[in-house]
């Protein structure tokens, strides 16, 4: 009898991928923000508001150390309890066909306008007063905190920020939304679509910031799509690394764009939208992928398509 926890029933894989993730990040994520902390001599308050530049910098490797424990340890973990090819378990493995890396690259510059119109309209969206306070609050609390570690003077400051906002979230970050928790959510719902959908859903929520929701929902489905219908982790990682690095990189050659813009192009936002679902078709056709195939033995199984 196998035990590999693949085999298990989908509502205890999801019990046992909670657990690691509660328990990485109440124990390892703790522990690690109070070493960081007393490394630096700042209070661990001081790391979710920092005042200081020793503050700040602590806080930056408090957030890299926290994704690698929570998201990364957690997504791993579950994959090597999951079976005995853990990396490719997860989809480190390549995409097929291989212009799936592209696809990633493409879709994500033509969704940018689209994104834009979303941030917009997220921004216009009103909840009941209790609720938008303490949204706000969280949102003012992210924005603060933000800013001060999104302040580059020097091109160390820029290279160091690529590798905590952009390099590790999109290993780590992918790993366990779409590697672990997406293949959960597919397999209870029995739909790819509804499975992307509520992964894209939690995968918003678990950023902690109302203002931004509806950008990481739309951009949470497109990865989880690009993650379904490729096999592979590596067009989303690089589509993941490339949308928190450009943002990275116009901040800091043009720092004025920290003030919001509420301007957008009805025509250049349809265009993109419709962009969009033609790419989501065409990644649907040149796919390899099939839900059979994928959960009878739980694993991503590529098989040539007969082109005759």
């Amino acid at each position: 009898m196998n035990t590999y926890l693949k085999y298990k029933p989908v509502w205890l894989q999801f019990i046992v991928l909670g657990a690691l993730f509660f328990l990485t990040s109440g124990v390892l994520g703790s522990a690690a923000g109070y070493s960081i902390a007393g490394a630096y001599h700042v209070s661990v308050n001081e790391l979710m508001n920092p005042t200081s530049p020793a503050a700040v910098t602590a806080s930056k490797l408090n957030l890299a150390v926290s994704s690698i424990f929570v998201f990364g340890m957690s997504g791993f973990l579950f994959s090597y309890m999951s079976d005995h090819h853990p990396f490719k378990f997860l989809g480190f493995k390549q995409p097929a066909p291989q212009i799936f890396l592209s696809i990633g690259v493409i879709i994500l510059l033509t969704s940018l306008p689209a994104l834009s119109w979303f941030a917009i309209i997220n921004k216009q969206v009103h909840l009941p007063s209790g609720l938008q306070e303490t949204f706000k609050k969280f949102d003012d609390l992210n924005k603060q905190m933000m800013t001060k570690m999104l302040v580059m003077p020097s091109a160390k400051d820029l290279f160091l920020n690529i590798i905590v906002f952009g390099v590790i979230p999109a290993i780590m970050e992918e790993i366990f939304f779409r590697g672990a928790l997406q293949r959960i959510f597919i397999r209870l719902f029995k739909s790819p679509v509804i499975g992307i959908l509520v992964t894209a859903f939690v995968f918003s929520a678990a950023h902690m910031e109302f203002s931004g929701f509806l950008v990481r929902l739309v951009l949470g489905a497109l990865l989880g799509a690009l993650y379904w219908y490729s096999g592979s982790l590596w067009p989303g990682i690089l589509m993941h690394f490339l949308n928190n690095a450009m943002q990275i990189l116009v901040l800091y050659f043009y720092p004025q764009t920290m003030v919001e813009d509420t301007h957008f192009n009805v025509w250049l936002v349809a265009v993109s939208c419709l962009s969009i679902v033609l790419i989501l078709i065409w990644m649907k056709r040149i796919s390899h992928t099939h839900y059979g195939e994928v959960y009878d033995n739980d694993d991503f199984t590529i098989e040539p398509i007969d082109r005759n």
